[in-house]
């Protein structure tokens, strides 16, 4: 009896892994177009919607330097130009702008 409900618990686990992965992407899909319109609507790079994508996911300057390989100063340039882009000052202000495509 033990072992059977052990198993059960196992396969529901799994399960619910899955369902929570399966929203995660919808929420990065929805997280994801948002930053596109935002882009689009403003004139980004493709290089400044990448680094954008990663600041609407709450990611730092540094961690973005070390995914994309580049300095983190240069992350700090696409910020600020992005920031310049989006008349925004500051991370909360950006945040807000993404408001209706965030969770």
């Amino acid at each position: 009896m033990f072992w059977r409900c052990l198993t059960i618990s196992k396969q529901e686990l799994q399960i619910n892994e899955q369902i929570r992965d399966s929203e995660l992407r919808v929420i990065d899909d929805i997280l994801e177009s948002g930053v596109e319109v935002i882009a689009g609507e403003n004139g980004l790079t493709r290089r400044e919607r990448e680094i954008l994508g990663y600041l609407a996911r709450g990611r730092s300057a540094r961690y973005i330097a070390e995914d994309l390989v580049i300095s983190e100063n240069t992350v700090w340039a696409h910020v600020k130009r992005i920031y310049a882009k989006l008349d925004v000052h500051n991370r909360q202000e950006l945040l807000d702008r993404l408001g209706p495509y965030r969770f």
